[in-house]
């Protein structure tokens, strides 16, 4: 590496951003993105999956992947907000006496369960 490389390293310490300076417009109709947050605001538990279908049926040729990037963009704005992550805690329902493989079994417990 030549040394005028280093130099003028040296002066600039801080890091360049490797971002792409023009990045690809979005390609969504606005008619679609006030649909699909109209669409969220009634069942905000609904995700891509569950919008998919109301927007096509409505006349939009739109896939499930395009109605993400649309939903993140909304959530990113601050115009929807995010589903709230469900958690259940560890040990609750009906698998929770399961043990992993191939571990022995405790004493007193039928091997026919």
């Amino acid at each position: 590496m030549p040394h005028s490389t280093l130099y003028r390293w040296q002066e600039r310490p801080e890091r360049r951003s490797r971002r792409p300076k023009r990045t690809r417009p979005k390609t969504w109709m606005p008619a679609l993105v006030e649909a699909v947050e109209s669409l969220r605001l009634d069942h905000p538990m609904w995700g891509k999956a569950k919008l998919g279908p109301p927007l096509r049926r409505q006349g939009f040729a739109v896939s499930d992947a395009t109605v993400g990037r649309i939903i993140a963009h909304l959530i990113a704005r601050g115009r929807v907000a995010p589903v709230p992550t469900l958690r259940r805690r560890k040990g609750r329902g009906p698998r929770q006496w399961r043990r992993k493989h191939a571990q022995r079994l405790p004493r007193g417990l039928d091997r026919r369960r």
